[in-house]
């Protein structure tokens, strides 16, 4: 038998000459079908379960040798590898070059995306919250984040960064966002900083964000912001009652229902015909069960006067990255995150598992899934159905899914530093309101340095074209910090697992629902 089939160990050692195997591809399966990932060129193709389990072996041991353990007949592996290797040279798969740099408009265009391309600018008016929920990062424990603090943005520092950012900016609509804390902590200089710039740049298109709790939300605070020409405000609520009390409380223990959902139905009333457009709920899940899912979309559907083009996004608990030992591509930990999915689905996404339940099934259609499920499904069903696809394997791979550094937006402290993002810990500035934006030490810290690092762990992950892996995932105070990154690309690399089923599911039960996202743009 071996002496049939070793003709075909030298193709398969030629495929080693760009690394192991296991970077090459993954195999995957639906309910009737299974299918294999090429990493070189985006393809997938649909295969039989003999090459299923000899690209498995190969995948498993990087070894042509662990074909003859698999207790296949001669003849069945013999018609596998035919098949396999005259895909290879057919369709150019199985050949994806080695991985000896990232690319992307951080490296051939920082200068020009830093100076001129910001769209989105980030105040965080205050480290205050009148509020203590129990899942939040600033709670003294959840290590890499800042803990509660009492500082106020002044407006000298606010109108330094508006000032920069509007002038230097070259986009047409501009962004200006306020975190914190609790953002209305600090009202009055929110109101400070809008009113300077509908008087400083009339001209300019400028779009008011926030994100809050709604506990401190007045009719006059909402019909204020109701009465600018673009703004949106997202309310964070978890759901009814006895699930938002749970987690959600003020200061003294007291949930923050009733407050919050008094602060929305303001905002609502306050826009009026625009609600729909200008007001966004988010809702953190803290206990994710089928009951609670129910429990939740029911009580939205039932608020009468919540209009239903109201966008609702929803988030799982976050929390700090730990440091880990890097295991490699399928370790220990990669390969007990697959058999608690394996075991029971909910553990993947459960959300998503959920809401898309009548999407799946066959007879339902994307107007089947639920509200609190739709942006986060959508999200990973694009992440398949735009993939990166060429003919023959490309040589460049992106920079995973961080974006231009200080390019797209820009987050400035209460005390005027610059950060990249609101949602990372402690990391390197990239300058401060008084001297500018630092663009050498933004190529140093978090392009140079974040790709001689990312190479030695990408170079051997099949996902790399598929990667949506950000920097908030692995910095910290002296910069790049992979160790904090390991177990999101172990949890990344399943979750892709399952989304490429996922999409290949429905594509062959009724390929016309997923039309839409031909055209789908995300909030």
């Amino acid at each position: 038998m071996e002496a049939t089939i070793n003709g075909y160990k030298a193709k398969f050692e030629q495929l080693l000459l760009n690394g192991k195997f296991s970077r090459l591809g993954r195999n995957f399966s639906t309910t009737n079908n299974k299918y294999f990932y090429d990493t070189g060129t985006g393809k997938v193709f649909r295969i039989n379960e003999n090459i299923d389990k000899i690209v498995s072996a190969f995948i498993k041991t990087n070894k042509f040798e662990s074909i003859y353990e698999l207790g296949m007949e001669e003849a069945d592996i013999k018609n596998a590898l035919d098949e396999l290797f005259d895909t290879v040279e057919k369709q150019h798969i199985l050949q994806a070059p080695p991985v000896k740099e990232l690319f992307g408009p951080q490296v051939y265009d920082l200068d020009k995306q830093v100076l001129n391309e910001r769209s989105q600018l980030t105040l965080e008016v205050t480290e205050e919250c009148n509020m203590r929920c129990k899942y939040c990062i600033y709670h003294e424990g959840n290590g890499g984040y800042r803990e509660f603090g009492n500082r106020m943005m002044t407006f000298d520092i606010a109108k330094r960064a508006l000032d920069r950012f509007i002038t230097d900016s070259q986009k047409e609509e501009l962004y200006v966002s306020f975190y914190g804390g609790e953002p209305l902590v600090n009202f009055k200089l929110i109101k400070e900083c809008i009113d300077y710039c509908l008087k400083e740049y009339p001209d300019k298109k400028v779009r008011y964000t926030m994100t809050t709790n709604a506990t401190l939300m007045t009719k006059e605070i909402a019909e204020y912001f109701a009465k600018l020409p673009y703004a949106n405000i997202t309310v964070s609520i978890d759901g009814p009652k006895e699930l938002h009390d749970k987690y959600r409380v003020l200061r003294s223990g007291e949930g923050s229902f009733d407050k919050t959902l008094r602060g929305l139905k303001y905002l609502v009333e306050a826009f009026g015909d625009r609600a729909g457009e200008c007001v966004l709920m988010n809702s953190v899940l803290a206990e994710v069960t089928p009951e609670n899912l129910e429990k939740t979309q029911k009580f939205f559907d039932e608020l009468e006067w919540l209009p239903k083009e109201v966008i609702h996004t929803t988030a799982y608990v976050d929390t700090a990255d730990e440091e880990v030992d890097y295991q490699g591509i399928d370790g220990e930990r990669e390969t007990k995150i697959r058999e608690r999915i394996a075991n029971n689905p909910m553990n993947y996404h459960p959300i998503g598992t959920w809401g898309t339940r009548k999407l799946k099934d066959g007879n339902g259609s994307f107007d089947d899934v639920e509200e609190i499920a739709k942006e986060e499904f959508i999200k990973d069903l694009l992440s398949v159905h735009k993939r990166f696809r060429v003919d023959e394997p490309s040589k460049i791979y992106g920079m995973n899914g961080c974006c231009v550094p200080g390019g797209r937006k820009i987050y400035v402290t209460v005390t005027g530093d610059y950060r990249i993002c609101e949602k990372m810990g402690p990391s390197p500035t990239i300058g401060n309101v008084y001297d500018g934006i630092n663009v050498e030490k933004i190529r140093k810290e978090y392009v140079t340095n974040f790709v001689e690092e990312a190479v030695k762990y990408c170079k051997d992950c099949w996902a790399i074209n598929l990667c949506n892996v950000c920097y908030t995932e692995c910095y910290d105070e002296d910069g790049v910090n992979f160790r904090k990154r390991f177990r999101r690309c172990e949890s990344h690399r399943v979750s892709k697992e399952q989304v490429l089923a996922e999409y290949h599911e429905i594509l062959e039960t009724n390929p016309e629902k997923l039309e839409f996202l031909n055209t789908y743009e995300l909030t």
